[in-house]
C-alpha cells in the first residue's frame, strides 16, 4: 500500500515536471538555470529506484530534492525582478548540487558488484556532502531574503521560518 502510495506520487512528480521544464523558462533572469535544476530533478526521480547500494539514502534524498526544488521553484515564480536578480547565484548553486547528485545517482545505477563493495563507504560519504550542500543551498536562498527590500513573499516566508519543515528538516 505505502508503495502504492510513493508510486503516485513519483507520477505526480514526474508529470508536474514535465509540465514546469518549459516554464521555467518565462522566469525573468533565472529561467534557464531553474530549467536546468529541474531537469536534473526530474532525472533524479526517474533513476532513484534503479540505485544498487544505499537505496534508502538514496530514496530520502531524492524526496527532499523534490521538495525543495518545488518550493523555491514556486517561490521564484512569484518574486520580483530585483529578488531574482539577487537570487541567481544561490539558484546557480542548488542547479550544481543537483547536477552532482544527478551524477551520483547515475553512477550507482550502474555500478558494478565489485564497485558497490568498495565503494560502499564513498557513497555514504558522497551522500551525507550532497545533503548538506543541499542544506547550504537552502540557506544561501534564504539568506536573499534579507538583502535589501525584502519581497512579500520573503516576508512571508520568514514569518514561517521557525515552523517551516521544508527548509529546516
Amino acid at each position: 500500500m505505502a508503495r502504492r502510495a510513493a508510486d503516485m506520487l513519483q507520477s505526480v512528480a514526474v508529470d508536474a515536471l514535465q509540465l514546469a521544464i518549459p516554464l521555467a523558462k518565462t522566469i525573468p533572469l533565472v529561467g534557464g538555470t531553474v530549467e536546468g535544476a529541474l531537469q536534473a530533478v526530474l532525472f533524479i526521480i526517474q533513476v532513484k529506484d534503479d540505485v544498487k547500494m544505499k537505496k534508502a539514502q538514496c530514496q530520502l534524498l531524492a524526496e527532499r530534492v523534490v521538495t525543495i526544488t518545488a518550493a523555491i521553484t514556486t517561490e521564484l515564480m512569484k518574486a520580483d525582478p530585483a529578488t531574482l536578480a539577487r537570487r541567481e547565484n544561490s539558484v546557480v548553486a542548488l542547479r550544481g548540487t543537483l547536477r552532482g547528485i544527478q551524477t551520483l545517482l547515475q553512477e550507482l545505477a550502474s555500478a558494478s558488484l565489485a564497485h558497490r563493495i568498495f565503494k560502499r563507504g564513498d557513497v555514504g560519504d558522497k551522500l551525507t556532502l550532497f545533503r548538506q550542500q543541499l542544506d547550504t543551498a537552502i540557506d544561501a536562498f534564504h539568506r536573499t531574503c534579507a538583502l535589501k527590500t525584502p519581497s512579500p513573499c520573503c516576508r512571508q516566508q520568514s514569518k514561517r521560518e521557525k515552523t517551516s519543515v521544508i527548509f529546516c528538516s
